[in-house]
């Protein structure tokens, strides 16, 4: 069942609850220094006072602070979990698409037109046509692999067809040939297991990111991937690599933090959080998710 937020009922007005705050904070301390002679036994220490004079304005401030602050922010960070959520199973919802538009139209045309061009080039008989069309396939060939990397990069088929541990395998293997670092991939209680699919792309796009960006950036040697589920409760993704480092927030507003900053929404977005360290001796991405179980789907 999906779930759902009506931001209406509290919506946070800070002025508003600035002012709420102090009013009642200003009205229950004046009410308790008039009623705290009639409280406080006559003779009694500055320090037993003290005592019950914050005792009761904890006890009456406190449920004011937490309908007029505390709950606001939490119906909003709810609200901006599931916005991110939603938003992120729509973009994969329409890479699927366009996957599948590029795979079943341009591509079977474009495959179409190189079987014809090979067919030509094997009847025709001017040598002249033959020589344009020997120049042409290798070019029409050029064409559909980068038209397969992309749709392979769109949405990975195997991520559907074998599940996680393979699609991030596939991953590795595809940036292996790449890059000069040597990858290690690790996993624990998650080579066999399934999730709902679009736990399973968020999951991957996390660690896509962060390779990519070990890979780009950090000229390492050592790449680490581990994936270890812990029961029903947490999935727990670490990525490190032994590159140069970089400073988190002086990144800030550069290329590299728009990926940080995807990496860190696509974490909200299942309630989970995620952790980058980095430094001289390289850049750990560290996150840990909610582990959904198989019957429970991350619906839009």
């Amino acid at each position: 069942m999906p779930d759902r937020v009506e931001l209406n009922l509290y919506p946070v007005k800070p002025q508003r609850i600035f002012l709420t705050v102090l009013l009642v904070a200003f009205a229950t301390e004046f009410g308790v220094m008039r009623m705290l002679p009639l409280i406080v036994p006559q003779g009694s220490s500055k320090t037993f006072e003290a005592i019950v004079d914050a005792f009761l304005m904890t006890v009456i401030v406190a449920p004011v602070i937490w309908f007029t602050v505390v709950r606001p922010i939490e119906l909003l960070s709810r609200s901006r979990m599931l916005f991110l959520r939603r938003s992120m199973i729509a973009q994969e919802s329409e890479r699927r698409r366009i996957k599948q538009e590029l795979h079943d139209g341009l591509g079977q045309t474009l495959t179409s037109m190189l079987l014809g061009l090979r067919a030509i080039e094997e009847t025709s008989s001017d040598p002249k046509v033959v020589e344009i069309i020997h120049q042409l396939r290798p070019i029409g060939a050029s064409i559909h692999d980068d038209l397969r990397r992309i749709v392979s990069g769109l949405h990975p088929a195997i991520l559907d067809q074998g599940g996680l541990v393979d699609a991030v395998s596939q991953l590795i293997d595809q940036l292996r040939l790449a890059s000069k670092a040597n990858f290690h991939l690790n996993s624990k209680g998650v080579e066999f297991k399934r999730f709902d699919r679009n736990y399973e792309t968020l999951v991957y796009r996390i660690i896509q990111e962060s390779l990519n960006n070990a890979v780009k950036h950090s000229e390492a040697t050592e790449i680490r991937v581990e994936l270890e589920l812990e029961g029903q409760s947490a999935l727990k993704i670490r990525v490190n690599d032994n590159g140069r480092g970089f400073a988190p927030r002086v990144a800030s507003g550069t290329q590299t933090s728009y990926g940080l900053i995807g990496l860190r929404e696509r974490a909200l977005a299942v309630g989970g959080h995620i952790e980058i360290t980095s430094g001289k001796s390289g850049t750990t991405v560290s996150a840990v998710l909610p582990g959904l179980k198989e019957e429970e789907q991350l619906t839009s």
